[in-house]
């Protein structure tokens, strides 16, 4: 029997209709992207029932990452780069578990991909895009103090204190090292990411008709 994918799941669970679902696929394939952060941005659900309901129907445990402070040797499991392309971040790492918030629970690729890189059991936690992406911009991008804060994981550790090293001066500058290589990464990838939009774009326009390609060309010089 066949997984169901994320967008049957919410049709079942009364989230969305089959027409919006069938919308969000569609700009799927023109766009690409998250079918779930598709949904969001049409206006068909908003996170946090998109959140709830997958984890009623996945029977998963929903993460909630606002104000989390997580510690470097935990955020090197997964690199930025991983961490960014799926909507994954990596909050708790107890033995050889390795806890994972997910916005798409139901992409097991990247679970697998996850457990063969890191050599641990990876266990997924449903969050919403918008905490994870935040989550990944204050941590792999430098935007976050150095200190302890209390993380709400929900649950039994519910109010577990992550504590920083003891040398918070070497910490500090490993840290500023690590934004700034971090930074250059994100930045490169941005630049790939921003070629294949504007070739798939002018690719439109010559398809439609707006302009040839000689013209496209003639005029980006």
């Amino acid at each position: 029997m066949s997984r169901k994918r994320l967008g049957e799941i919410l049709v079942d669970a009364g989230v969305i209709n089959h027409r919006q679902l069938e919308h969000a696929l569609f700009e799927q394939r023109r766009w690409g992207g998250q079918v779930g952060k598709i949904l969001i941005d049409e206006g068909f659900v908003t996170e946090d029932i998109l959140v709830r309901a997958l984890g009623k129907q996945l029977n998963l445990p929903v993460v909630s990452l606002e104000g989390a402070r997580v510690e470097h040797d935990i955020l090197s499991k997964v690199s930025v780069e991983l961490a960014e392309q799926h909507g994954v971040f990596p909050f708790r790492l107890q033995s050889n578990f390795l806890d994972v918030a997910m916005s798409d629970p139901m992409n097991m690729g990247i679970i697998d991909e996850l457990r063969i890189r890191t050599r641990l059991n990876v266990r997924p936690h449903i969050s919403g895009a918008t905490e994870i992406d935040k989550a990944i911009r204050r941590h792999y991008k430098g935007d976050m103090d150095i200190g302890s804060i209390d993380v709400d994981f929900g649950g039994e550790d519910a109010g577990e204190i992550l504590h920083s090293n003891d040398d918070p001066m070497a910490d500090m500058r490993e840290a500023e090292i690590a934004a700034l290589q971090r930074r250059l990464s994100a930045l490169e990838a941005l630049v790939t990411r921003d070629e294949d939009v504007i070739r798939k774009l002018l690719g439109l326009l010559a398809d439609k008709g707006v302009a040839s390609r000689e013209e496209i060309l003639a005029a980006i010089k």
